[in-house]
């Protein structure tokens, strides 16, 4: 399904999402793991959603999806810290040093 992306920030505007195992979708916002849904919090599947249509995403456009642009760098790190725990294993979030994060699928 394709979908609209913001043209300032890359934000995705709606549609689904597939990187590997990983679904995401925006309207109602959910996120499943090989089929099993994952309990996260509208913003963390705004976050994830941006990474699984992009793969490595700015530290910007993550702040921008996942904080808001009136916030400090420490509390994008919290946001990501928040996402990672409540991954499965096999999905994981890597920082992409001195630019951003990139979501990562390892065979089980």
């Amino acid at each position: 399904m394709s979908c609209a992306i913001c043209s300032e920030c890359g934000a995705v505007r709606g549609g689904t999402h597939r990187r590997g195992p990983l679904t995401v979708q925006s309207d109602p916002p959910a996120a499943y793991w090989r089929g099993v849904r994952i309990k996260l919090s509208p913003r963390q599947i705004a976050m994830l959603g941006l990474l699984a249509q992009r793969g490595d995403v700015s530290t910007l456009g993550l702040t921008l999806v996942g904080t808001g642009e009136d916030t400090n760098p420490d509390q994008l790190k919290v946001a990501i810290c928040n996402l990672r725990r409540r991954l499965p294993e096999g999905l994981t979030i890597e920082t992409i040093r001195a630019w951003g994060y990139g979501v990562r699928i390892s065979d089980e």
